[in-house]
């Protein structure tokens, strides 16, 4: 019971610009990040290292075992940092797009928000399921002037009936998207129960 009421303070901290105290007035707790990270395993499945989009790197202190070995797995994550470590509070999987467009669909879906980070770009979304399994992927639509590159998210609803929301996170790498070079701009549309929902970068 008292894990479960320090892992909410620091989850609470996270909304704060600098560490809060406890109520005994003692060290602070440390800041908590949470955002989607990649969490490479060592040669025996371990998970060594986690690895931020803006490039830092740290040891991770979880004894986290029975993961495929070297491989780099990408999760939304809840962790702190310090003295070049990190140690794990929460993870969740993360859906990492490849290219569907030969067999895309665009079943609609709920858009909470996209971002880029890093040579990644994210999504956050809420699907309506009863717990089945969807398809995802993102599609290369087409390719416009000065090299512009249109794609949207390929979602298969398939037999999963809407009952209630999930949240879901995926992620685009821009090395996956088909010709993209340095300095090309992109758009990624989204069918939404709203309408087609459109967000555009550039490498």
């Amino acid at each position: 019971m008292r894990r479960g009421l320090t892992i909410t303070a620091l989850c609470l901290c996270a909304l704060l610009p600098t560490g809060c105290r406890d109520d005994d007035g003692g060290s602070p707790f440390p800041n908590m990040w949470n955002e989607i990270v990649g969490l490479s395993t060592d040669g025996s499945g371990r998970i060594a290292q986690l690895v931020t989009d803006a490039g830092d790197t740290y040891e991770v202190t979880n004894r986290l075992t029975g993961y495929r070995p070297d491989t780099l797995y990408r999760v939304m994550c809840g962790y702190t940092t310090g003295a070049g470590r990190a140690t794990l509070y929460q993870t969740a999987g993360v859906h990492m797009l490849r290219d569907s467009s030969a067999c895309a669909t665009h079943d609609p879906v709920n858009a909470t928000a996209v971002w880029r980070s890093g040579q990644y770009i994210n999504l956050r979304l809420a699907p309506l399921t009863q717990g089945g399994t969807h398809a995802w992927g993102f599609a290369a639509d087409s390719t416009g002037p000065g090299g512009h590159r249109y794609l949207s998210l390929h979602h298969r609803q398939g037999s999963d009936p809407p009952y209630y929301t999930q949240e879901t996170y995926a992620s685009i790498a821009l090395a996956d998207i088909p010709g993209l070079a340095g300095g090309d701009s992109l758009s990624l549309s989204i069918h939404t129960f709203k309408g087609v929902k459109t967000w555009n970068f550039r490498r």
